[in-house]
């Protein structure tokens, strides 16, 4: 099966994802369903969610893309769930949220000594779930905020608590909108983002195919960014979406 993969509800607001800027979590089912019961809920709290039911697949995705969430979904505890728990957090920095029927203490310990950061029943009250998630991505949200209130890569420098960009030091004039979308591709460099999630963060809506306002904006903070130096920063990638590259000669295909 390829990856499912889940929207923003359309009315949701966007005070998670703009707090953790990456809001992708990927689920892996290795408990012979497709589906995990708690996704939808998850969706309601403002994450976007990818599903996959193979560990080949969930380490091709993680590779690709930096999520602020992995849930290991199975049917019980043994051997080889746990050697892809390893396996996961050895790939990955992100909070492990493990997923069974049914959890013995055993079970819980063993995969709390391996790198999960939550092991839960099927049966959690749903928003027991929910405050334990937030709680997680809040504490990450804080410690990145911490470390990263300037961005800086390729000449361009971002400070997100003064809200000013310069370009090799000469200042660019951005409107809220302009600076929303830069500030979320720089801290997001090297993965490439869907017009779906900028849609969100950025106009709170889903935007159609036919909508160009995105567009419109991308090229303008292109034209400003080319006023001091054509070097080109923010690329198209057809098909997906936009990718700040995070050198300047990567490649994008």
């Amino acid at each position: 099966m390829s990856a499912n993969e889940y929207s923003f509800a359309d009315t949701l607001p966007l005070q998670l994802s703009r707090l953790i800027m990456n809001s992708q979590t990927l689920v892996i089912n290795l408990n012979g369903c497709d589906h995990f019961p708690f996704s939808q809920l998850l969706i309601d709290q403002g994450l976007v969610v990818k599903e996959c039911d193979s560990t080949l697949e969930c380490f091709y995705l993680l590779q690709r893309q930096q999520y602020a969430l992995v849930i290991l979904n199975i049917e019980q505890p043994s051997f080889d769930e746990f050697s892809v728990l390893i396996n996961l957090r050895n790939s990955t920095s992100a909070p492990i949220f493990m997923f069974s029927p049914l959890v013995e203490q055993f079970d819980l310990i063993h995969a709390l000594e391996l790198g999960a950061d939550n092991y839960f029943s099927l049966k959690t009250h749903p928003r027991e779930l929910v405050a334990r998630v937030n709680a997680q991505l809040r504490s990450r949200a804080s410690n990145h905020k911490q470390q990263s209130s300037v961005i800086e890569l390729n000449h361009v420098k971002l400070c997100t608590v003064q809200r000013q960009v310069s370009y090799h030091a000469s200042p660019i004039v951005l409107t809220g909108v302009e600076f929303e979308l830069i500030h979320f591709l720089m801290a997001n460099a090297g993965q490439v983002i869907s017009r779906e999630i900028l849609g969100k963060v950025l106009f709170n809506r889903i935007i159609s195919s036919a909508d160009r306002s995105l567009d419109v904006h991308v090229s303008n903070v292109r034209k400003k960014l080319g006023e001091i130096d054509d070097t080109s920063h923010i690329q198209t990638v057809r098909g997906s979406g936009y990718i700040f590259l995070s050198q300047t000669t990567a490649d994008v295909i």
